[in-house]
């Protein structure tokens, strides 16, 4: 039996309240999902076009969903 559990909110974009950039500034995001099985998987896109360059994304680690009680 596969349990599926659904994040309760949209992804989180976290900017430090900046609400806009220059062409060729580097932009500092985090985006970030609520708790989800199986953990959710998120994208970033640029202009409509799929982010796919590893210098540009920073990957971390899943959080272990089964050290923490679902609410």
């Amino acid at each position: 039996m596969d349990v599926i559990y659904v994040p309760k909110d949209g992804p989180h974009i976290s900017d430090g309240e900046r609400k806009s950039y220059q062409i060729g500034e580097t932009m500092d995001l985090n985006c970030t999902s609520g708790r989800s099985y199986p953990a959710s998987t998120l994208q970033w896109y640029l202009n409509d076009v799929l982010v796919t360059d590893p210098n540009n994304i920073i990957h971390y680690p899943p959080v272990d969903s089964n050290r923490y009680a679902f609410c």
